[in-house]
């Protein structure tokens, strides 16, 4: 019988604690009726048996006497053999592909976010270097942030150095209307 290739669901395939040490507070309500209604599923499942009920053929021999009918009834039983459901589509196998594709995009994003991680550290750790705004010219400013610097040689911008008065949508070193205020409002302070 097919019963071999079935496992129960008797065995959860969910780690429920596990599953429960994700779940955010404000999920914990829908978390438990999940549960229950798995809980509850299991146990339907569970209270039938594993496989087809003993029919006593010989106590309908007995009764009804030996009649040929019974044994033909007798030998279709023993020879049912519920098919376990196959994949015809191939699903399990897209599904652990698709598992393993993004169990290598969850590491990489890890590995992203390390690295981020460790450079916000760093400028937290370094941010006390640098001067309050009011005491900064626009020479600190470029030497704190050389990378907002306007460099005309290795990356030349066309006036006014914003991101829409550029050709060709290249960027090189724009400064933002955000920025933009900001130096200007640098300017006034040092001067």
């Amino acid at each position: 019988m097919a019963s071999t290739a079935v496992r129960r669901v008797g065995k959860s395939v969910v780690d429920w604690a596990a599953f429960k040490e994700r779940v955010p507070q404000n999920q914990i309500d829908p978390f438990r009726v999940l549960k229950q209604r798995s809980d509850i599923y299991v146990n339907r499942v569970n209270k039938y048996p594993e496989s087809l009920p003993k029919i006593d053929f010989t106590f309908y021999r007995n009764a009804l006497g030996a009649l040929p009918m019974i044994d033909q009834f007798e030998k279709s039983y023993s020879s049912i053999e519920v098919p376990y459901p196959k994949d015809k589509d191939n699903v399990i196998k897209a599904l652990e592909e698709q598992e393993k594709l993004s169990a290598e995009k969850r590491e990489q994003f890890k590995k992203e976010m390390v690295e981020k991680t460790k450079i916000s550290q760093y400028v937290l750790d370094n941010i006390h270097l640098v001067p309050p705004p009011e005491e900064m010219n626009i020479e600190m400013y470029y030497y704190f942030f050389p990378e907002r610097a306007i460099d005309p040689e290795n990356r030349p911008t066309v006036f006014p150095h914003t991101k829409s008065a550029q050709p060709d949508g290249n960027e090189g070193n724009v400064i933002h209307n955000s920025e933009l205020h900001a130096l200007s409002s640098f300017e006034k302070t040092s001067s």
